[in-house]
């Protein structure tokens, strides 16, 4: 059974934005900000967005949402086949970080003593470029820059003193999706040097199969890339194959896993007859056009319809509606727990 209190709750950001193709459901300034005052109070984590989700990013960015949460965001891989690749994944990654406005707070040097230790690394992990403003020591002369960045690699423990940087970059850099028309060696190499360039904190995959997160974790491994510490699955009370097929492989990799669609692209909030008869608003309508056609495709079968009946009762049968129930399963009663191997994202 699930600790729910451990979980990291983690805020799908595509449809914040005007963007029809996505809902448009955070159209403007004031719907944004109460969204993130919901956020606020029901202690979500982290707000997800993506290259390709239109122009959240920019809205983030334009209404402080970088400023207020932590940002993963996703370089395209295969949703934009051959557009990921070593060159394009760092620009993708900086133009991340410049359109979401991620917040830039910097340490007082007094903090920095605090974290005394000796560690020698590379100095370039600490943006040279950008140290005075990181230190707030004003403007430093460039050769004096990487001087003090050398001592500092020295003399501190660069984990501690970059945890100090509060969203000084986006938390979780991801691949949307596998790209076969590039090189995974290639595409690995573009996100190591997003990394070091301090675009990102964490490496994440979504929507790659069991074989090629295995496969990615042993390049990273062997070329002493950053470690794969993430991947987003497709997770509810009826859409568990992952627990057989991708879970095993994440804890013994030491993996977390991202949960997403935990009511099954809305599914679950539907009776049998919405679903049947495509009535309605929301991606089973006959408008939802090529989402109706995805979650459709998924979801419309008569092995569903009987599934929602069930799921009905129950949700009655608890004084709850469909979707509480369905994130509550998620919470409390699936496979998914607060260890480090297993999140959930809304």
């Amino acid at each position: 059974m699930s600790n729910s209190s451990a979980l990291k709750l983690v805020f799908g950001g595509a449809p914040i934005s005007p963007n029809p193709n996505f809902g448009a459901y955070f159209p403007d300034e004031e719907s944004i900000e109460k969204l993130y005052q919901l956020l606020e109070e029901g202690g979500v984590d982290a707000i997800d967005t993506a290259c390709a989700y239109g122009s959240s990013e920019e809205w983030i960015g334009k209404t402080g949402g970088g400023k207020r949460f932590p940002v993963d965001s996703k370089t395209p891989g295969g949703f934009i086949p051959g557009s990921s690749t070593g060159e394009s994944i760092p620009q993708h990654a900086k133009e991340s970080v410049e359109r979401t406005r991620v917040e830039k707070k910097a340490m007082p040097f007094f903090m920095i003593l605090g974290y005394r230790k000796p560690f020698i690394h590379n100095p370039s992990a600490f943006n040279i470029e950008n140290l005075d403003k990181q230190l707030g020591l004003g403007s430093l002369n460039a050769k004096f820059k990487h001087v003090y960045a050398a001592l500092l690699c020295i003399v501190f423990q660069p984990v501690a003193v970059q945890s100090a940087f509060k969203w000084l970059k986006l938390d979780v850099l991801y691949i949307h999706a596998p790209d076969p028309s590039v090189l995974l060696e290639d595409q690995l190499q573009g996100v190591n040097t997003a990394y070091t360039a301090g675009y990102f904190k964490r490496f994440g995959l979504s929507n790659f199969s069991p074989a090629d997160v295995q496969r990615v974790y042993d390049i990273c491994k062997e070329k002493g890339y950053p470690l794969l510490g993430h991947q987003t699955a497709n997770y509810s009370a009826v859409a568990r194959k992952n627990e057989v097929v991708l879970f095993p492989l994440l804890r013994k990799l030491g993996i977390a896993v991202y949960v997403y669609s935990p009511i099954a692209g809305g599914l679950l909030t539907k009776t049998s007859a919405q679903v049947r008869t495509r009535e309605g608003a929301g991606r089973y309508s006959k408008d939802a056009g090529a989402l109706e056609a995805l979650y459709g495709g998924l979801y419309n079968k008569p092995s569903y319809y009987t599934a929602l009946d069930l799921w009905g009762e129950a949700a009655n049968g608890a004084g709850c509606s469909g979707a509480e129930l369905a994130y509550r399963w998620v919470a409390f009663d699936s496979a998914v727990d607060g260890k480090s191997w297993s999140m959930k994202r809304l």
